[in-house]
């Protein structure tokens, strides 16, 4: 990774609990999952800058949040960012993570501890 000298983006990963109350059952398929946020300044944001990134946060991830799967999103027009995570092991799904409030969100990125 090259050293830029300033900020280029941010990251932000939390273990997301979504449990219904009235019958201790997940939610959604993104129950006891790492949500990974990746913030990148747009000149950073191609293939060969993200995967060492990715690759770095997927060492300790799975323990640090006591997890087996991290979810990331990807719009269609993040190409670099999908096909880097793509080579990072993770997978396309068209499962929707539900907001608090009533939200849709799309365009995620499933990887396993395994790496399937």
């Amino acid at each position: 990774m090259t050293q830029t000298g300033g900020v280029i983006g941010s990251i932000e990963t939390f273990h997301r609990k979504a449990v219904d109350e009235m019958t201790g059952e997940p939610r959604d398929v993104f129950h006891d999952t790492a949500i990974l946020r990746m913030d990148i300044r747009s000149d950073y944001e191609d293939e060969a800058m993200l995967l060492p990134l990715i690759h770095l946060i997927l060492e300790t991830a799975y323990d640090d949040f006591a997890c087996d799967c991290i979810a990331t999103k990807a719009p269609h027009i993040a190409r670099e960012r999908r096909k880097a995570l793509k080579k990072a092991g993770f997978a396309e799904t068209e499962a929707i993570l539900p907001g608090l409030k009533g939200e849709v969100y799309g365009d995620y990125f499933i990887r396993t501890r395994s790496g399937c």
